[in-house]
Parts: structure tokens; sequence; C-alpha cells
């Protein structure tokens, strides 16, 4: 059986959740979001063009990534619009943080990369639900969706598998 989706995860933020950051120091951030961009496997080889399409319009060294905080106002609203209009998906799930040290059970995600699980799991159902309920629709697959987890620091993958 082949796939009809590819989806594309990464995350921004960490998932300590004590000495959270606050203006002009350091500390762990206070959000943790992960994201996801499916795109049919048909979509798949244009990834490349899409990105090559935005980062044309910047005036920055050529790089092969493409990172939102390092655009400016202008370039973010140009990037935002230009992925609007490609035929893919975007999902997220997200946890302020702050409010986790307040839970009855934060002895849950104190160990590490357990919150970034957590909400991998949110994530992943949302895309099944999704791929599920268009693999009708698809003439190319099951509604089967290939995950693609962007490399992580400090992650232990046997433990993530």
């Amino acid at each position: 059986m082949t796939h009809s989706f590819i989806a594309y995860i990464d995350e921004s933020g960490d998932d300590g959740i004590t000495n959270f950051r606050k203006a002009g120091t350091g500390g762990t951030s206070q959000w943790l979001t992960l994201s996801c961009y499916l795109v049919s496997r048909a979509n798949d080889l244009n990834l490349v063009q899409w990105r090559d399409g935005i980062t044309s319009q910047f005036k920055r060294k050529k790089r092969n990534n493409l990172h939102f905080c390092d655009l400016d106002y202008t370039q973010k609203i140009f990037a935002c619009r230009a992925v609007a209009q490609h035929p893919a998906r975007l999902f997220s799930v997200m946890s302020n943080k702050t409010t986790i040290p307040d839970h009855p059970r934060k002895d849950l995600f104190v160990r590490k990369n357990t919150l970034y699980w957590y909400l991998a799991r949110y994530l992943i159902e949302r895309i099944a639900e999704y791929s599920a309920g268009r693999h009708n629709k698809k003439p190319d697959g099951s509604g089967s969706v290939k995950i693609v987890f962007s490399r992580r620091g400090g992650m232990d993958y046997s433990d993530f598998r």
C-alpha cells in the first residue's frame, strides 16, 4: 500500500517547564509548538520549487532552508500569502507551558521530551483524521500518511518510537 500524503513535522520552542524567559533574559520558552505541513504525494516534489519561489523574493544569501523567525515583517506577510496559495494543509498544536507548573500532574512533563511526545500525539491525531476523511478522493493511495519529523537535538528516537 502506498501513502497518499507526506507530513513534515517541526517544532518551535523547547520542552522545559521552569525558569521561563522574560524580555531581555535567558531561560526556557513560554510556548512549545509542533506544526505539520501536509502535502499530497503528488505535490511532494514541488516543495523545493515552492520554497525557492518564496526565497527568490528576498535579498539574502542562498540557503536551503526558510526560517520564519529570520524574516522581517514584510517578508513574513509575503511568505504566509505564498504558502496559502499552495495545495497543502497546515496543522499546529501549541502548549502554553507557563500553566503546567500549576497543573496537579505536572510531574508527567518533567522528563525531557515528554511534552514533545504528548503534543506529537495530538498533532498526529489531527493529521490522521484529515487524511482518513480524504482518502476516498485520492486515487494514489489509501489516505495513509508518511510522517517525517525534523531532527531534534537531545531526542532519544528509540524512546520516541
